[in-house]
């Protein structure tokens, strides 16, 4: 009998209900060429406003922060020290082909799965916020379940004690 968790993918990314077909394939070229794999779908809900009126969604999803296999750690394994360069790579990449193709604003949110927080990229993080990521203890639980940059800082903080 097989273990139905082996079959779950490590790394999964949900993009808006309404993406199409090249949204899905930016997104897979994108993990491609950062040496990742993962289930890639159309399916993030939004409830109000036409499509033209909401921003673009990615949702990552992993669990195991740093584990080989996960988000992070696949980085890890395909580019070692500079790790934090193909986040950044990605991430960038992520927000400038759905910029491109919706002619709108979006978020892009990294989920960890087995501590429930969040964290926050937006558009033109410094290199120092990819850095930091990598440092241990990074995700960590917060009030709010969610992490965001905050550049007067320099550090990831509770969105709680901001406004994102």
């Amino acid at each position: 009998m097989s273990d139905f968790r082996s079959e779950i993918p490590k790394i999964q990314i949900y993009v808006e209900e309404e993406a199409s077909e090249d949204d899905l394939s930016d997104v897979n070229e994108l993990l491609k060429q950062a040496g990742l794999e993962a289930m890639v779908e159309a399916s993030y809900g939004q409830k109000s406003g036409t499509a033209e009126e909401l921003e673009w969604i990615v949702l990552i999803t992993s669990g195991g922060g740093f584990a080989v296999g996960s988000f992070l750690g696949g980085f890890l394994s395909a580019a070692g020290s500079d790790a934090w360069k193909a986040l950044k790579n990605f991430v960038d990449g992520l927000f400038a082909r759905r910029r491109q193709r919706t002619g709108r604003e979006g978020s892009v949110f990294w989920r960890v799965e087995d501590v429930h927080e969040e964290l926050l990229f937006r558009d033109g993080l410094p290199d120092r916020a990819y850095r930091e990521i990598f440092r241990a203890g990074v995700v960590r639980k917060t009030e709010s379940s969610r992490l965001r940059w905050d550049d007067d800082e320099e550090s990831w903080e509770d969105s709680r004690n901001g406004i994102l």
